[in-house]
């Protein structure tokens, strides 16, 4: 077992050693604005903050008119291979977690295919083609999609062994960090498949009853995230599920199998040719490479019969099947609790991975001569491929802050910005550009200056504009915004005054920060509801989970907060908790005259529900497990 670590550690260190000697931070395919740096980074950046401040990163003030961070979930707040988030700097942490994983789902790989029977050198080489497939490198930069899936073997593994007692409550906590890695779409097709791979292995009725055992015990460990997401999702624009086009859009067919084991067969996006407007590459790309298709013949025919060739062989070809078909079947695929919520089926392709890794290994075992060479063959294939996905950002991107960062910060007052990049102008600039080596780290430190969605978070500045699949939808005219970032002319009319222009040389649209000088303060009071006229009041404390205001006596009618009105806020005035009213979307109260001190305070019951439910199953597993060694004894 040491000499197969060694051999996946220099694999992965071959791969991705910019990233594991801290080259910068990790940045996949492409070193700018992705989703690294519009939502992975920055949110497990916030949490490292939060725990170093001695809070629970429950609520941001930075996105949106303040958002429940936790319960959107895909921090992953709770997993516990996120806990280098609380010792080392950020961008250290996410790249040290980023190499555990890499390692990780080689590793889990290698313990599974073990188990069922392949001998050491078969397994190294299933570990190898499931963990550097083009599944993993394309994905890389989805922290918490590549998270979840590292985990999918030891789910395959321990429904293997449930017969065995006492493995369901294992099955149940790898569920769990399924669940708590952030990313649901992949646990919830785990417990889908895994229940075929179980019904595949046995039919007695009690191993199915521990499966769903297992099942009830992992939604339980994982209750402390489930719980506010599902209290987050119908204030969200997901409310009630994905939209048809959203469904549909972005669809596989039948030329994306070449993808298989030609990935550049439409061009490459990160160079900028990528030629396909009715696809994501990559979401459909899971390349494996001649020799693995090749394997995978040799494998079928000499190992046909073998009953868990015939598994993997009707997995990969029903997935692919109903992937191919989804926008017909979807109709009745939504039929399933929960399926309405996720998009992109593509992402069941690590499955098919999985099911051709287990088919070359067969191949590869039943092989007499040039083993070595084939071997060698597979892995300089997924080698090559996988190293166009290992480029990293300078930390100065992210220690540097911005010119308009710096101009912002100039100003003392409780405000919100907004980024009006119109037809996503920059962005595309910034992204064509970038195809251009010798451009690439210029225009990508310009284009941080337009501070993408969530971006702002990394320096403190609050945006009204956030990426979230679970963010709301703008109900309001009341949203504290006082500069917005444009780049395009929006002329001085509209009460806006052009107050800063940056010029990017025409590499990128010149940057226009504008001023609203009619912006509403974060709180205020109107004498009534139609009132126009609005009386600023003075926020003596702001932050994340409080809010305290002093309000002047002989001043009543209804006080309103510019934040998002959500379960868990309360409001006591003068010691008496009072009752916050929902209008349009943010908060509003009813003060009178003698009213002097109002505060906001955000304890969510959903938090706290789901954190003892969570305890209550980790107490159950504990004492389960040692009564099962101390019977077994």
């Amino acid at each position: 077992m040491a000499a197969i670590s060694i051999i996946l550690l220099i694999v992965t260190i071959i791969v991705y050693y910019k990233t594991l000697f801290l080259f910068g931070l990790f940045a996949a395919n492409f070193a700018g604005a992705s989703d690294i740096i519009k939502m992975y980074f920055p949110f497990r950046n916030f949490f490292a903050i939060s725990l170093r401040n001695g809070q629970f990163p429950l609520w941001t003030t930075d996105m949106f008119l303040g958002f429940p961070l936790h319960a959107e979930g895909q921090g992953g707040f709770l997993y516990p291979l996120n806990i280098p988030f609380a010792i080392f700097p950020s961008w250290v942490a996410y790249n040290y977690v980023f190499i555990l994983h890499i390692f990780l789902s080689g590793f889990f790989a290698y313990i599974f295919i073990r188990t069922i029977g392949l001998k050491k050198t078969s397994s190294l080489l299933f570990s190898v083609v499931f963990s550097f497939s083009g599944f993993f490198a394309v994905h890389n930069e989805h922290m918490n999609l590549f998270n979840s899936a590292v985990w999918i073997p030891l789910v395959f593994l321990f429904i293997y062994k449930i017969k065995n007692k006492g493995v369901w409550i294992i099955l149940g906590g790898v569920f769990a960090i399924q669940f708590l890695s952030g990313f649901p779409q992949i646990p919830y097709y785990s417990v889908i498949i895994g229940f075929i791979w179980l019904i595949f292995n046995t039919r007695r009725i009690r191993v199915i009853i521990n499966y769903f055992l297992a099942l009830v015990l992992g939604l339980f460990l994982a209750a402390c995230q489930i719980i506010p997401t599902i209290e987050l999702i119908p204030f969200s624009a997901r409310s009630g599920g994905i939209a048809k086009s959203q469904v549909v859009s972005w669809g596989y067919f039948f030329k994306d199998l070449l993808l298989f084991i030609y990935p550049y067969i439409f061009g490459n996006p990160a160079e900028g040719s990528y030629i396909r407007k009715d696809s994501i590459f990559g979401e459909n790309c899971a390349f494996v490479g001649v020799m693995v298709l090749l394997l995978c013949i040799f494998g079928l025919i000499k190992c046909f019969k073998n009953k868990n060739m015939k598994f993997f062989i009707t997995m990969s070809v029903s997935i692919i099947s109903i992937i191919l078909l989804f926008p017909y079947l979807y109709k009745y695929l939504l039929q399933l609790p929960g399926m309405q919520y996720f998009r992109l089926p593509q992402r069941a392709l690590v499955f098919v991975v999985m099911s051709l890794a287990f088919m070359a290994a067969w191949g590869f075992q039943e092989l007499k001569r040039f083993r070595f060479l084939v071997f060698i063959v597979v892995l300089l294939e997924l080698v090559n491929f996988s190293y166009g996905y290992n480029n990293i950002i300078k930390k100065d991107y992210l220690i540097e802050k911005p010119e308009v960062v710096k101009y912002l910060k100039k100003d003392s007052d409780l405000f919100r910005i907004s980024v009006n990049d119109q037809n996503l102008k920059a962005w595309i600039y910034a992204y064509c550009y970038s195809s251009i080596p010798g451009l690439r780290e210029r225009v990508q430190f310009m284009y941080r200056n337009y501070l993408p969605e969530n971006f702002n978070m990394i320096y403190n500045v609050p945006s009204l504009n956030a990426y979230s699949p679970l963010v709301p939808e703008i109900k309001t005219k009341f949203t504290n915004v006082k500069y917005i970032i444009s780049s395009s002319d929006l002329g001085n009319g509209n009460n806006l005054s052009l107050e800063r222009k940056l010029d990017f040389n025409n590499l990128l649209p010149a940057l226009m920060l504008y001023r609203d000088n009619n912006f509403y303060p974060r709180a205020f009071i109107k004498k009534q509801e139609n009132y126009d006229k609005v009386t600023p009041v003075r926020i003596t404390r702001y932050e994340a989970k409080k809010v305290v205001i002093e309000k002047d006596k002989n001043i009543d009618g209804y006080l309103y907060l510019c934040d998002f009105y959500y379960p868990g806020w309360e409001v006591f005035i003068d010691g008496v908790k009072k009752e916050i009213i929902s209008f349009e979307s943010i908060r509003k109260i009813k003060v009178f005259q003698d009213d002097r001190k109002i505060v906001f305070v955000y304890s969510p019951v959903s938090f706290l529900l789901g954190l003892l439910v969570s305890l209550f199953a980790v107490c159950f597993a504990v004492v389960s497990l040692r009564h099962t060694r101390i019977n077994a004894n």
